[in-house]
């Protein structure tokens, strides 16, 4: 028995994992795809495949966070993120603005409730995401800025 990744020719990207038993003969691979044997390694759908170097590079992935969080409406929240095998990060909000693959962007929201940024990692092989969301609530009185001057103390 023999594992191979195939593999879509244009992007070089896994998409499938077949295990086949040679003793049937060669498995043909689709006519926009190719293979290679992956026996003993720890790789599969998803992971990019450099034919020239024969590495390969793991699908993007990372963590996100907001802080503070909660945040009053109308106070300044940091998005922060940490990626492995991205190249660059979109946020939802930006549109195709590009940021690096580790990072932070300051956010003030005007809306009180749940505000979700999601963030597409890019990487070799290909695109994914993840979101973080801020609770926004609303600003309540400042006591410290309360007047009590003036009054009677029984």
């Amino acid at each position: 028995m023999t594992t191979y990744a195939v593999i879509a020719t244009a992007t070089n990207i896994c998409d499938n994992v077949v295990v086949w038993d040679d003793t049937l003969g060669p498995w043909v691979p689709p006519s926009d795809h190719y293979t290679v044997n992956i026996d003993g390694l720890g790789v599969g759908i998803g992971f990019y495949y450099d034919p020239t170097t024969q590495v390969w590079t793991a699908p993007a992935n990372g963590v996100s966070s907001f802080l503070p969080n909660p945040v009053f409406q109308n106070q300044t929240t940091t998005l922060s993120w940490t990626t492995e095998n991205a190249t660059n990060v979109k946020l939802s909000t930006f549109g195709d603005q590009l940021f690096p693959a580790n990072g932070s962007q300051d956010f003030t929201f005007a809306n009180v409730g749940s505000q979700k940024i999601t963030i597409t990692m890019i990487g070799l092989a290909g695109e994914y995401t993840m979101s973080a969301s801020a609770k926004v609530v609303l600003a309540g009185t400042n006591l410290q800025d309360t007047n009590i001057s003036g009054g009677t103390v029984i």
